[in-house]
């Protein structure tokens, strides 16, 4: 419910529960950061609002056929958008948006879309979206959840009303993770990477991703051999999910040792103080933009086996 969210989303909660208050609901949101759960559930907790059949204020009330409806998943006016196996949103489910909004509500006066991971919209789908957006039919509203708003068209950022998600309290998501017996250079990277989002770390702890911290450590902390670059690089690159946490883990490492190398105390630092070699700062930041350029080009379709090998050889200072 969007007052018992209140505590931790302030800002968001006091936005929505006034539009709600007023009956003057903007006809589409952009809620934005990278606490991707407390995006997720303060837009569920407001389309509940939208279409609950006996609201108590501004919440919900959590039983009416309407509230059941949308908590199992098959409510008729509230349409979900999530990336495909790809990790895309593609044009043809912004159509399939479009034609099922043009039609009349079934049960509820306003039609809700909830859409996770906007960032992963290609550049049609966007387009398509903003046709919408700019003529929205009839009572419509659009919460769009979005960890990097800058991949989205200024276009399409321009006809939403932003509202800024609060980052979760990562000492709190640290302690709650603590319990399970995993390292705590590996819960605080986990916990970093996951913006504090509790649900989100624990899914990477359950992953590979205290045995990615351990080879990317071992690597780098000595000298490089170039075919164990591209063993690591065959071991992960195979499975999407896994490379992309490679990728992540190593912009944690790159960040640590170029603390390091400019005087970073060990409790600033995610993985503890670099043992052994850990490359020239030039190599370390060469690294740190291809890392980077990886990200603005993650809606690709990229060969994540040939960008491990490019970062780790970047990294270890073998390319330039």
């Amino acid at each position: 419910m969007l007052s018992t969210l209140a505590g931790a989303q302030p800002h968001a909660t006091a936005v929505l529960t006034a539009a709600l208050s007023s009956e003057r609901c903007h006809h589409a949101y952009l809620l934005t950061g990278r606490n991707v759960h407390g995006a997720t559930a303060v837009a569920t907790a407001f389309a509940q609002s939208l279409v609950c059949q006996d609201r108590r204020g501004v919440d919900a009330c959590g039983e009416c056929a309407a509230c059941r409806k949308l908590t199992g998943g098959n409510h008729p006016d509230v349409l979900h958008i999530a990336p495909d196996e790809k990790g895309k949103i593609g044009i043809d489910v912004i159509r399939e948006v479009a034609s099922r909004l043009s039609l009349c509500a079934a049960e509820s006066a306003t039609k809700v879309v909830v859409m996770e991971q906007a960032d992963r919209m290609l550049a049609p789908a966007q387009n398509a979206l903003l046709k919408t957006l700019e003529e929205p039919p009839g009572a419509t509203c659009f919460l769009i959840c979005v960890a990097r708003p800058k991949m989205l068209l200024a276009t399409v950022r321009s006809r939403c009303q932003r509202i800024v998600i609060a980052p979760a309290d990562r000492a709190a998501a640290a302690a709650s993770l603590g319990a399970g017996g995993a390292a705590h250079n590996v819960i605080a990277v986990c916990t970093a990477l996951a913006a504090g989002d509790v649900l989100r770390a624990q899914a990477m702890l359950d992953g590979p991703v205290a045995d990615i911290v351990a080879d990317l450590t071992a690597l780098l902390g000595a000298r490089v051999v170039p075919s164990a670059v591209m063993d690591l690089a065959a071991n992960y690159g195979g499975e999407r999910d896994d490379a992309d946490q490679v990728l992540a883990v190593l912009e944690v490492l790159v960040r640590d040792r170029l603390a390091a190398k400019f005087g970073g105390r060990p409790e600033q630092l995610y993985l503890g103080m670099p043992e052994g070699p850990s490359g020239e700062s030039s190599a370390l930041s060469v690294c740190a933009t291809f890392l980077r350029q990886l990200r603005r080009s993650a809606a690709l379709n990229l060969n994540r086996t040939f960008s491990l090998e490019h970062a780790l050889f970047c990294a270890a200072g073998l390319l330039s």
